[in-house]
Formats: C-alpha cells, sequence, structure tokens
C-alpha cells in the first residue's frame, strides 16, 4: 500500500511539474502574442496616419494643379487675344504700306 501511496504521490508530482510547465509556456505564449497584437496595432496606426498624411497632400497637390490648369487656360486665351491683336495690327500695317505705294 506504501508503494502504492509513493506512486500515486510520484505521478501527482510529476502532473504538477508538467501542469507548471505548461502554465509557464502558455503564460510565455500569452505574453508574445499580446507583444505582438500590440506591435501590429501600433504599426496600422501609423499606416492610418501616414495614409491620411497621403491623402492631405494628394488633395493640396490637386489644388494646385487645378489652378495650374486654371492659369494656363487663361494664358493660352490671352495669348490667342494677343496674337489676334498682332494679325490685325499687320494688316493693319501691311494696308497702310500699300496706301503709301499708291
Amino acid at each position: 500500500m506504501k508503494e502504492l501511496r509513493s506512486e500515486i504521490e510520484a505521478v501527482r508530482a510529476a502532473g504538477t511539474k508538467e501542469r507548471d510547465r505548461l502554465t509557464g509556456d502558455l503564460s510565455r505564449a500569452q505574453a508574445q502574442l499580446q507583444a505582438e497584437r500590440d506591435q501590429f496595432n501600433e504599426q496600422r496606426k501609423q499606416a492610418a496616419q501616414e495614409v491620411a498624411r497621403q491623402a492631405d497632400r494628394y488633395t493640396k497637390l490637386q489644388a494646385e494643379l487645378d489652378a495650374a490648369r486654371k492659369e494656363s487656360r487663361a494664358s493660352s486665351e490671352e495669348a490667342a487675344q494677343l496674337r489676334g491683336r498682332v494679325e490685325a495690327l499687320d494688316q493693319v500695317l501691311k494696308s497702310q504700306g500699300n496706301r503709301k505705294k499708291s
């Protein structure tokens, strides 16, 4: 009977030791998982901030591009008007040159 009790105690001690080892392994795995979650959340937060910065930058650049296009159209219209004036002035000068020859 003593031998049986000794054997039972030995099995209990081995079971307790294994349980403690597994509990430690589980605690380390949970801590590592939490650290990885925290790191992932921080990376996600940084990525969201970068996306917001890039969206803001894009919006500003789009506004600058729109303004440049508007200015370009206005310059083209002004150049066309000036071309028309130059051509008209050239015609006037040519007609005055023809009158002097007559």
